[in-house]
């Protein structure tokens, strides 16, 4: 996983070009739409979410064999897990159509907390668990853009 905050972005040199059109679109003055799919070169896909947060038990870890996402908050904050997938049961097979299998939440996992502007770009080998609450019992709203990066 890489984590950074799009304002930093061109400290960020070491990332591959194979992301630009998807900063491009973060740096760009667009208009936040729910449910909005926006498609950029290089086939890659941008989804618009707006959602609350959930609690540790709400939720399990996910992974995607075909792309990689970059998880970009435009608005609110959110822990995202995050853990090698080798490290965790599955417990929901992968399904091809959707690319995306489910996994069961290890008792000891990595956090990231996303802030307004962060992005985190998760690899197909890491499982991660967008949408965690930030507090105990503290539910909050999140817009997110998260774009599917062809591997």
């Amino acid at each position: 996983m890489i984590y950074g905050n799009i304002k930093k972005l061109y400290n960020m040199y070491y990332i591959s070009k194979k992301f630009d059109p998807a900063f491009d679109f973060m740096l760009s003055n667009f208009e936040f739409k729910e449910d909005k799919v926006v498609e950029l070169d290089c086939g890659i896909k941008g989804y618009f979410q707006k959602y609350q947060t959930k609690s540790l038990t709400d939720l399990n870890f996910e992974t995607h064999n075909n792309f990689f996402d970059i998880q970009f908050v435009v608005e609110g904050n959110e822990y995202i897990g995050i853990d090698k997938k080798n490290n965790l049961k599955e417990l929901v097979p992968y399904d091809k159509d959707k690319d995306i299998s489910f996994y069961n939440k290890p008792a000891k996992f990595s956090k990231v907390l996303l802030r307004q502007g962060d992005f985190a770009i998760v690899d197909p080998e890491d499982a991660h668990m967008p949408a965690l609450e930030t507090a105990i019992d503290v539910k909050t709203i999140v817009k997110k853009i998260v774009f599917k990066v062809p591997f």
